[in-house]
């Protein structure tokens, strides 16, 4: 078979929706579908085309009625033939975020800096582009308003249509005026449609008036067809764009504006050295109707339009090999079948008797499970004890574990791409996996059964495109803030991470002012701007990751490099830019300093030593049952010296107490301004590896392990939960250098990445409803109940400007993030900003408040506006990671102590019911743990009789590690007040 190019595999689009020219239509011949044919059509002057139309449907309607079939897949699942939406029938694609979907967001702490769908707000009068599933058609609408929970949008197909702004993508802000849409709203639905009905293009009754909406459909259908000129224009690279954009063997990562420039550059003019909205809607529609190659990050800004992934060029020709394989061997079978002897060496077949061969060995040892993940090994297994390498892979296997691996682990295919369908067939001939799903789950299963990839190997590594990531080093270079530096001398900072910290970021102090009562409080933070120039981590491509990963069995630093740690991770003699406030106890900021320097006496503690020491006594806060998989957990080596309450001295116990009293004071008056303290804590995994499993896998040798790894789970029950005064603590300290930093910046004209809310004019103002509706409802302890706190997040969007902000859920003026510089680039970019303002007022011998030059800058405003969207999205995509990562140990320790009995379990749990999907799925959290799940409702009780808030007695039922995905039948319901 003739080799197939890149772009007829994956460019399988038609961009207009013009109808045919008359040339075309000439040629094209008629189908006769049963429908009246003849005079009728002409237009015969005896026959009334009405008539005859209603006469055909009344003696053939019931022929050709047949049901609908609502067979929509599960959130994260793949579509079968049935699922994918008719040419007739538009259903805007699932939420791509399929765990978390009607589970509150978790605050971490109490921090509000990014909550919300900040990267998802629209207004009034924005166009995007809704897809519906499979990308099999495009609508462009406009933004019409929120309602209660869905987001209301008119299409340029004259129809309305109910959403969250999760399913829009392409954005062009201020499409049209608002007042443009008043005469349209009068005709709109003015609340929540039913589920059922949500996502549907929806008609307008007959009774409206043809010309409402007409100016916004001309306007729309413009904007269409000017983007399907531009497209015309430059198809030549746009089509073969995987060739023109994409890297030889690295994923890459390009804004839409950077990638216009290196597709029309040579076919479409520039307006002022910017391309047109209609220009850049050609381009993003060109690329993400390819079925392979580019991808939207949909957790990037929506009104900045986000960033692109793009697939190597290695990739791209591997799955085309391995497509055209698949081709021929299924082309080979069908001769074989008609008894015409075939070609007996093709390299699916040779991959095929490979597999096979692999799977039985391993399957020696190790058990086939279902759940996404093989079981541990056999402690009656004969055989080695030791970790070993074992068959080579050659090219032509690598080339099938490379498809596996894009198909499962970096899950790089459109959820109706074709390519689904080879995967399959691959594994369909492998012959080892009958009677069971051939799908993702199942390629993974066999990665792992083949050697591939280890059996606990952590899938969310891939969807950070870390798994092949290379330890670095950064040179650490002269101190440029050294002839500023304050030496801090005997003051005592106080350090307070966890035992396994890696970085130590920051750490506070206090210090009493004579006569009054009033305190300096510092906030003692890293200081590797000094010491990195922006120029060096840009070159070295930090910003595709801007910071640092921590998941339960790795640390990947942003700033790799013994030097870093033991140069700029805090300790005695160590460098800071120190944040200071001058306070009372009432938690009024008097007066602010930010200040180079250096800090000598540093006391390393850990949040349960500073809670033993405000609570004044040794017990424990939390009652955390723990539960162990495997042997025993190797005790993590703390970094760095800790001490114990004993090794404080009373300074130390009023320092600490001081510390807190403030933070809380300071926290009273940011509650009124709309700060909600709520919280839960989470459950805690840790994961042990011994030597011979602790080595890196082999990729071009299937891989033999003769253990596994050791899972520890702390659960924190919601009925035991304590707040810890430690982490409000820190936290109160951290969100003070915040406002300080963010001041600082704001006074002096320096742009910076702010963390502020978004004000929306078609919604309630948060600040109304935190008055009004929020404060009547909060307890003593700043709790409210969930229904209302979902409302006020659903008001707190946040993003990420230089423009700046109030942010009303941490009820502060202004917020920037600038204490975790070794792990978090935009804190680190705070910094040079700062040091830069610092040194050019030393230089000037004056304040530079009111300043409106930038060339003392590393980075002006517009660098900063286009670096932004890259970094917005990299940081959400890289906090979803680590809570996936920590969730996939979470399944893999419940199948094995579940399934594989190496652990008791209670036999049922409770669960509370967050919210019920039209399918009758219900989502909510397993609340002795705590943890996301599903629930089917028992046969006994209809879905709408569930409710928020309702509490069920259930039992596992199915836990899936792949797609850490936890499923969980109902037994009985439970008095929902028994949950504290």
């Amino acid at each position: 078979m003739q080799e197939m190019s890149t772009v007829a595999l994956f460019s399988s689009f038609r961009f207009s929706k013009s109808a045919p020219t008359i040339s075309q239509a000439s040629s094209i011949e008629p189908l006769n579908h049963g429908f009246p044919t003849g005079n009728i059509l002409r237009g015969g002057a005896k026959s009334n085309i009405r008539e005859q139309f209603r006469k055909w449907e009344d003696e053939n309607i019931s022929k050709d009625s047949q049901p609908l079939v609502n067979d929509v897949p599960l959130p994260g699942l793949l579509a079968n033939a049935l699922t994918r939406p008719q040419d007739s029938e538009f259903v805007v694609e699932s939420d791509f975020d399929t765990l978390t979907d009607g589970s509150p967001p978790q605050i971490e702490h109490g921090q509000f800096s990014d909550s919300g769908n900040s990267s998802e707000y629209l207004s009034q009068g924005d166009l995007v582009e809704l897809s519906s599933t499979g990308r099999q058609q495009q609508e462009l609408a406009i933004y019409v308003r929120d309602l209660e929970t869905q987001s209301q949008f008119y299409t340029m197909s004259g129809k309305y249509l109910h959403r969250n702004t999760k399913a829009a993508q392409f954005c062009v802000t201020g499409f049209v005026e608002p007042h443009e849409l008043r005469e349209i709203c009068k005709f709109l639905p003015t609340s929540d449609m039913p589920e059922e009905l949500r996502d549907k293009l929806h008609s307008f009754p007959h009774d409206v008036p043809r010309s409402v909406g007409k100016p916004l459909i001309r306007k729309m259908l413009s904007f269409w067809d000017q983007a399907d000129a531009i497209y015309r224009a430059a198809a030549p690279k746009l089509d073969n764009a995987h060739e023109v954009l994409c890297h030889p063997r690295n994923f890459t990562y390009q804004t839409l504006n950077s990638l216009a420039k290196k597709l029309l550059s040579t076919s479409v003019p520039t307006a002022n050295g910017s391309y047109s909205n209609e220009a850049l809607y050609a381009v993003h529609r060109s690329l993400l109707n390819n079925t392979f190659g580019f991808r939207a990050q949909r957790r990037g800004n929506l009104r900045t339009r986000g960033i692109y992934e793009l697939s190597p060029i290695s990739e791209i020709r591997r799955i085309r090999d391995v497509v055209n394989q698949v081709r021929k061997y299924q082309e080979e079978e069908v001769l074989k079948r008609r008894g015409v002897e075939g070609d007996t060496t093709l390299p699916l077949e040779r991959f095929a008797i490979k597999a096979r061969r692999l799977i039985d060995r391993s399957r020696e040892t190790r058990a086939f499970t279902p759940h996404g993940i093989i079981s541990t090994r056999s402690i009656n297994s004969h055989g080695s004890k030791e970790s070993k390498l074992g068959e080579p892979f050659d090219d032509n296997d690598q080339n099938y574990i490379g498809f596996f691996k894009s198909w499962a682990a970096l899950s790089t295919f459109d959820p109706t791409s074709f390519l689904h369908g080879i995967g399959s067939t691959i594994l369909r001939t492998i012959g080892r996996y009958d009677e069971i799903p051939l799908d993702q789950t199942t390629a993974w299963t066999c990665l792992q059964e083949i050697g591939a990839i280890a059996p606990w190997e952590n899938q969310a590594v891939y969807t950070l495109r870390l798994h092949d990531r290379k330890a670095g080093n950064i040179d650490i270079q002269e101190d440029t803030m050294k002839h500023l530096r304050k030496d801090w001398g005997d003051l005592p900072v106080y350090c307070i991470d966890d035992i396994g910290a890696q970085e130590i970021d920051d750490g506070i102090s206090i210090e009493t002012i004579e006569h009054s009562q009033e305190f300096w409080v510092h906030v003692h933070v890293a200081d590797p701007a000094a010491h990195i120039p922006p120029a060096v981590l840009l070159q070295k491509r930090v910003i595709s990751m801007p910071q640092s990963i921590y998941m339960p069995e790795r640390v990947i630093p942003m700033l790799p490099g013994d030097s870093v740690k033991s140069h700029l991770s805090l300790g005695s003699n160590r460098p800071t830019l120190t944040f200071s406030a001058r306070m009372d106890l009432d938690g009024n900021i008097l007066e602010t300093s930010i200040t180079p320097g250096i800090i000598q006496n540093v006391k390393f503690i850990t949040p349960s030593t500073v809670d033993e020491v405000i609570d004044g006594s040794s017990s424990s806060r939390n009652l955390s049952p723990v539960l162990i998989v495997g042997s025993a957990i190797i005790p993590e080596t703390p970094s760095r010296h800790l001490l114990s309450s004993k090794d404080l001295n009373s300074g130390d116990t009023n320092n600490l107490r001081l510390l807190y009293d403030i933070g809380q004071a300071r926290r009273a008056k940011r509650r009124r301004k709309g700060c909600i303290d709520d919280w839960r804590d989470d459950y805690s995994v840790a994961v042990s590896f011994n030597s011979t499993l602790s080595r890196r896998p082999a990729d071009d040798h299937n891989n033999y392990y003769s253990s596994d790894p050791s899972i520890q789970i702390a659960t924190t029950p919601y009925t035991h939960q304590i707040k810890s005064r430690a982490k409000d603590t820190v936290e109160d300290m951290m969100i003070m250098a915040g406002e300080i930093a963010a001041q600082f910046c704001f006074d002096r004209g320096l742009p910076i990445p702010y963390r502020l809310t978004i004000r929306k004019p078609d919604r309630q103002s948060p600040a109304e409803y935190y008055e009004k509706t929020v404060l009547p409802e909060m307890d003593d302890r700043g709790i409210i109940p969930t229904k209302v706190k979902m409302e006020y997040l659903r008001l707190l969007q946040t993003t990420i400007s230089t423009t700046p902000g109030p942010h009303v859920g941490m009820g502060i003026d202004r917020f920037v993030k600038c204490t975790s510089p070794l792990r978090r680039f935009t804190d680190l970019l705070v910094h040079w900003q700062i040091e830069a303002a610092l040194l050019e007022e030393s230089k000037l011998g004056h304040s530079i408040i009111g300043n409106t030059r930038e060339c003392f800058l590393p980075f002006s405003k517009d660098m900063l506006n286009s670096l932004i969207p890259n970094l917005d999205t990299r940081e959400r995509m890289a906090s979803a990671g680590m809570s996936d990562g920590q969730r996939a140990w979470l399944c893999n320790f419940l199948v094995r102590a579940w399934k594989l009995k190496e652990s008791k379990l209670p036999s049922t749990f409770d669960f509370l019911v967050r919210n019920v999907r039209p399918d009758g799925v219900i989502n909510g959290v397993i609340t002795d743990i705590p943890a996301h799940a599903y629930m089917t409702a028992p046969s006994s009780i209809e879905p709408h009789e569930v409710n928020e808030g309702d509490m069920f007695k259930v039992e596992l039922a199915d836990v899936c590690v792949y797609r850490r995905k936890i499923t969980v039948n109902a037994i009985e319901r439970l008095d929902a007040s028994t949950l504290g």
